[in-house]
């Protein structure tokens, strides 16, 4: 029998997760919005490559809290923990943060791709994700990630930067990005909302595919 451990932040599995479907997504929304009060407290969108690419592809499902200011960043690394552990119930793995400025907004302003970096050099905004990451395998440390330094380093687990600069990486190493922009693509993103109220197309066939 394989022996698994998971860390991300705080978050601890020693269950292996599953790829994500339509079911386990709305299933944890679902949840999210019943037991939680995260839906009201933060803005909360998908963005990524369960968008872009199919289901059965992806290993992770990216989600985006944004609010224009927290409690404290202990409270937000607590809500990150909740999230990840409900996801865990329902076999997903979140890849989760949070912003000053709710992706959803970036996205909507960088449409025109033109112009794309010229906007991005305009944003003035905080974006927080988790900075600790392990995973061992039989007794095997397979993933270890600190990223955390006297500078970035938030609450127990958690790293801070400009988002900005964040944006400007992302579009820079993202394979789906680089071919957004070549390619004229839309940047796509979903909200918690829409897949609280029943619509959840995006992440349906082709619309969930780069095409």
């Amino acid at each position: 029998m394989e022996l698994f451990f998971y860390r991300a932040g705080k978050f601890e599995t020693r269950k292996r997760w599953l790829n994500p479907n339509i079911k386990s997504i709305v299933s944890f929304f679902n949840q999210v919005f019943c037991s939680t009060d995260i839906l009201k407290k933060y803005h909360v969108i998908i963005r990524g490559g369960c968008l872009y690419k199919d289901l059965s592809n992806t290993n992770d499902i990216d989600i985006n809290l944004s609010s224009s200011d927290i409690e404290s960043y202990d409270v937000l690394e607590n809500d990150f923990l909740i999230l990840q552990n409900i996801a865990n119930q329902h076999n997903i793995l979140l890849d989760i943060s949070w912003s000053s400025i709710s992706i959803s907004y970036l996205y909507d302003m960088n449409l025109d791709k033109d112009n794309i970096y010229e906007n991005l050099e305009k944003i003035n905004g905080s974006y927080v994700n988790i900075g600790f990451f392990q995973k061992i395998v039989n007794g095997d440390v397979v993933l270890h990630i600190d990223n955390r330094n006297e500078l970035n380093s938030v609450g127990e687990y958690l790293v801070k930067y400009e988002l900005k600069d964040l944006m400007i990486n992302a579009f820079n190493r993202s394979s789906y990005s680089k071919w957004i922009l070549s390619n004229k693509a839309p940047i796509k993103y979903l909200e918690a909302n829409q897949i609280i109220s029943g619509d959840y197309s995006a992440l349906i066939g082709e619309s969930n595919k780069i095409i």
